[in-house]
């Protein structure tokens, strides 16, 4: 008997092709199939090995230490090179030259001579250039350039600091890295030290120490906040650890439940985050309302507030801030509240489907750990993008450039060169000896990578790209083919025991040109759009034209939502490809036409299960949270700041969650998918059954008729 099709399935079929027909041969992931666009994996696997040529070369020409170890005015490497094993610290003649101009700084590197040292000074406060002559005292420590004699008498001593070989004046230092950086708690001693009879010692003022300090300062600051980050991560490493765990066993115990209480957990998580949120309510308007009556101090009074910047604790302490996160956590609460009461039958329909894929996720257990294979891979990935990077941008030749030159008003009539132009050492010092006798020097600045080397950084930022998204299709194809092959298998409990191992091989086997073709279109995309971010980043620093910004930002979003399109129609034409075995292109088509013809029903349900999954996410991150800050509390730590291991810990349950949901999100679009197709093959009859089960017969009204 011929079923009727409505006035609406006819319209559909016209715009977005015919509706799949019954086939007595098709039983699900056909086993009978070719290898699908070859021609874009081989030149994925050419594109690959020039890859791996790229990270050879790199590693062959380019040396890490050239940026990860300091390097000294004559381009000695700080505890590298022979000469200066012993000496891992850089010091600085005069830091304070270096702060006065950053851009040029950045450019020609800093005007000062520096030198290898094997340990900071310890001297508060040191100015040999007020020593003029007679022999040098015996508490005299001069500091001067590699190779250059120590001098012994006053005079010789002032002639080297002339000439900048030796250090005009140092202070105390601290160790930054591999950096001596002036201890400012002494910064005081030093600037009455620098004034001689109201004026300056060789140019240097008050202020410019000053302003070079600021920077100091920043520096000092920075690095000791990364120390007691790092120093809290270590003491609190076990919290950390087994609060990452323990999100771990909730994201697994969470999934499995959602096979028998899927309904209950669904609208439990719901209103557990509307609770969450009353609370959060609550406790904004108490600290409103003691701060406003000024009987409480807010969060303030716990111990790792107290640490914190004073901005921090100023924007804490104000009541309109607790007023304005009330606000916020009102209107979030109420926006929640609309959709649970508008959206209610949609919510009961994506809680069948996330039960059906409870039920696939918990009949092959062994999908919930296969993200940890590509999660590897992808790390991978980045590690070797990230060496080749280091590499490629230290390889080249050293760069010396002039300094001093304008600082001393040197005139030379055979040596026509100014601060910042190139120079050679050896050339330098022969050719120009008035310049060298009056203070001026030829200094390293940096290693500059040959032109070419800029491109092959480009090649290497698109290979990290593709290949990050052909990891990440590849294990959606896979993914998709092992649910594929439970959803059309009519009597679940003979699905094939080795299904994902199954998958695996024949995704490899076959679609890894698919795969490869679809995530090269994506990369293009993507590796568009950070060209985009990177002119406007550069474009910021010649001009402020608003029109600009506003085509800019116009550019950027429309590439944003071509690439969020790109990726939903490449996953969508992964799971058909994993079911027919076709190519990208007819795969893509025939997704997108299925899925435009129930629009509707695939559009509300997609964002709804989006919502129920970051519900979850959500859910556990909190509670992990929540579990780490009572804990710390029931066993307190010698913490600066208990936010550090309460953060990392819920960092990583964030993203252990999202690695568990994303296979449970594969599994449901894979059955909806399965599902839309098998309504359309299929009408319930007894040579034409639905694979679907009973529950979501029973939500969309349909049933097999020969039960």
């Amino acid at each position: 008997m011929t079923r009727r099709r409505s006035v609406s399935s006819v319209h559909s079929e016209k715009h977005f092709g015919k509706a799949f027909h019954y086939e007595p041969d098709f039983k699900g992931p056909r086993d009978r199939r070719g290898c699908t666009d070859i021609l874009c994996l081989l030149l994925f696997v050419v594109f690959l090995a020039a890859w791996a040529l790229l990270g050879i070369l790199a590693y062959q020409n380019g040396d890490p230490n050239r940026i990860l170890k300091p390097t000294d005015v004559g381009g000695r490497q700080c505890g590298v090179d022979s000469a200066v094993l012993d000496k891992p610290y850089l010091l600085f003649f005069d830091p304070s030259l270096c702060a006065r101009n950053p851009l040029n700084t950045l450019k020609n590197g800093c005007s000062s001579p520096s030198v290898c040292v094997s340990t900071c000074p310890t001297t508060e406060f040191y100015a040999p250039n007020y020593y003029k002559q007679g022999p040098l005292a015996s508490n005299l420590r001069p500091i001067c350039l590699h190779g250059e004699p120590l001098p012994k008498t006053g005079t010789e001593l002032s002639d080297k600091v002339s000439q900048r070989k030796c250090a005009e004046w140092y202070m105390k230092s601290i160790p930054l890295g591999k950096y001596c950086i002036p201890d400012l708690a002494h910064l005081s001693d030093l600037a009455e030290a620098l004034r001689v009879d109201g004026s300056v010692v060789n140019g240097t003022t008050v202020d410019d120490v000053s302003r070079g300090s600021q920077l100091v300062v920043t520096l000092q600051s920075a690095y000791e906040f990364g120390e007691r980050v790092v120093s809290d991560t270590l003491a609190s490493r076990w919290f950390i650890v087994t609060g990452l765990v323990g999100a771990m066993v909730l994201s697994l115990v969470y999934i499995l439940l959602l096979r028998w209480f899927t309904g209950s957990i669904v609208w439990t998580s719901i209103l557990s985050l509307l609770a969450l949120q009353g609370v959060g309510i609550y406790v904004c308007y108490t600290y409103w309302q003691d701060l406003k009556n000024g009987t409480a101090t807010g969060p303030i009074s716990m111990d790792w507030k107290n640490q914190a910047p004073e901005e921090l604790r100023s924007f804490l302490d104000d009541p309109n801030t607790w007023l304005a996160f009330m606000v916020i956590q009102a209107v979030c609460m109420a926006v929640l509240l609309l959709i649970v009461v508008f959206l209610r039958k949609r919510i009961a329909l994506a809680v069948t489907l996330i039960k059906q894929g409870g039920k696939a996720v918990a009949s092959i257990t062994s999908t919930l750990f296969f993200p940890i294979v590509p999660w590897l891979l992808q790390l991978a990935v980045v590690v070797y993008t990230a060496a080749v990077v280091l590499y490629l941008a230290t390889s080249g030749e050293a760069i010396y450039k002039v300094h001093g030159m304008q600082h001393n008003n040197l005139i030379d009539r055979v040596w026509f060169q100014v601060d910042g132009d190139t120079c050679e050492p050896k050339d330098f010092n022969v050719d120009c000896i008035t310049c060298v006798n009056r203070g001026a020097t030829c200094q390293f600045v940096r290693y500059n990578p040959p032109e070419y080397m800029k491109w092959l950084q480009v090649y290497n930022i698109f290979g990290a790209i593709w290949a990050l998204f052909f990891i990440s299709g590849m294990a959606q194809m896979i993914l998709a083919a092992t649910f594929a092959t439970w959803y059309w298998t009519f009597h679940k409990k003979d699905v094939p025991f080795f299904v994902l191992t199954r998958s695996f091989f024949m995704s490899i086997t076959y679609h890894s040109g698919t795969v490869a073709f679809g995530s090269l279109i994506i990369s293009i995309v993507r590796f568009i759009r950070l060209i985009l971010d990177y002119i406007e980043k550069q474009a910021k620093q010649y001009s402020d034209n608003s029109v600009a910004k506003c085509l800019m930002c116009f550019c950027k979003c429309c590439f944003a939502c071509v690439e969020g399109f790109l990726k939903f129609i490449s996953r969508n034409a992964y799971i058909m490809c994993a079911v027919h075995g076709k190519n990208f292109c007819t795969s893509a088509k025939d997704a997108f036409n299925l899925l435009m013809r129930n629009v509707i029903r695939c559009v509300v349900i997609d964002k709804i299960m989006d919502f129920v999954f970051f519900i979850g996410k959500l859910l556990i991150t909190g509670a992990v949270c929540v579990a780490v800050y009572f804990s710390l509390r029931q066993w307190p730590q010698q913490l600066n700041y208990e936010a550090v291991p309460i953060t990392i810990t819920g960092i990583g349950a964030f993203l252990i969650a999202s690695v568990f949901f994303g296979v449970y999100t594969v599994a449901v679009e894979t059955l909806f998918l399965c599902f839309l197709e098998d309504c359309e093959r299929n009408d319930g009859s007894t040579e034409r059954p639905y694979y679907m089960s009973p529950s979501l017969m029973r939500i969309f009204g349909k049933k097999n008729r020969r039960d």
